[in-house]
This record gives C-alpha cells, structure tokens and sequence, in this order.
C-alpha cells in the first residue's frame, strides 16, 4: 500500500481518475492472465482454488453475515493479485499490484454505496464466484487466449458495476485524501 500511496500522489498531481487507472488495469490483467495460464504450476491453481473456496464460503454464510465490504473486497483482491502475481513477469507483477491497491480503495467505497441497495448484490456476487471459477478452468487447460478473452470481459464487466455510482469520475486525490 506504501507504494500505491507514492504512485497515488504522482497521479494525483496530474489529475488522473481512478478510471483511468483501472483502464490500465484492463491492459495489463488480462495479459497477465493468458501468461499465467501458460506457465502454471499445480501451486497457482491450488491458490486460486483457494481464494475461489473462501469467496463461496463468504457468499453461502449469506449477504447478511459478511461484516463489512473489505471481506468480500480483499479475497477478491487476493484472485486479482494472484493472477499479477503468477504470471513470470516480475515488473508486471509490481506494476499490477500498485494499480490494484488504488483501484481497491475504489472498490470498497462502491461496495459500500451498493450496500444499501442489496437487490443486485447477491446475483453480483454469484457471477463473480463464476467468473473466477472459468478462470480457473482456462488456466488450468492452459488457455491462454481464452483466458485473456475472459479475463478482459471479467474486468470490462466489472468496471460497470464500480462506475455506475461515480458519474463525476473520482480523482485519485478523493481516495486517499
């Protein structure tokens, strides 16, 4: 988070939005996602396995007993790291990390406005939980092209849901303001 901090105030300084920087997020993710699947290993597989599972157990415990959004936004997070985090490039790796945690600061605060308006929240929760799992499943078969094709539309999906309350396009200055 110390890095994302000192790359927040550099794009602080130049005015950049936070959609800006979840847009780089959407270049580099989905590359990184296509290299992961094919330089896989058994490890990276039980990892994502691993934060699919605890996802599922957040959701089946029921909307009402996840105590706050940094539950649900940090085993998701976790997914997101994982895929930056595995895929051989160490420079993507940090690059990945740094616009992750801005762009997660974002996430809880939509999370928390959705809160209130729970209508959508447990089918958007759910289709999450499947978009991880074909993640997995192309990974696994070492699918790189489908993988980045998924991964892409994941994220491109995504950013509606986390824009949709953000009509005046926040500044990274308002996130850690």
């Amino acid at each position: 988070m110390v890095a994302a901090r000192h790359v927040g105030l550099l794009l602080q300084l130049q005015g950049t939005t936070i959609r800006d920087v979840y847009e780089a997020r959407m270049v580099t993710e989905p590359v990184c996602a296509r290299m992961l699947a094919e330089r896989r290993t058994e490890q990276d597989l039980a990892d994502l396995q691993t934060v699919l599972d605890r996802l599922r157990a957040i959701v089946e415990a029921g909307f009402e007993a996840i105590p706050d959004v940094s539950t649900w936004s940090s085993a998701s997070y976790r997914f997101h790291e994982l895929i930056m985090q595995r895929c051989g490039n160490k420079t993507l790796a940090v690059q990945g990390a740094v616009l992750a945690d801005i762009v997660d600061t974002h996430v809880q605060q939509s999370l928390a406005k959705e809160l209130g308006r729970k209508g959508n929240m447990p089918e958007r929760f759910g289709k999450t939980l499947r978009s991880f799992a074909k993640t997995i499943k192309l990974i696994e078969a070492g699918d790189g092209d489908a993988v980045e094709k998924h991964w892409r539309k994941h994220m491109e999906v995504a950013a509606t849901y986390f824009f949709s309350s953000d009509a005046e396009n926040t500044p990274v200055i308002d996130l850690f303001g």
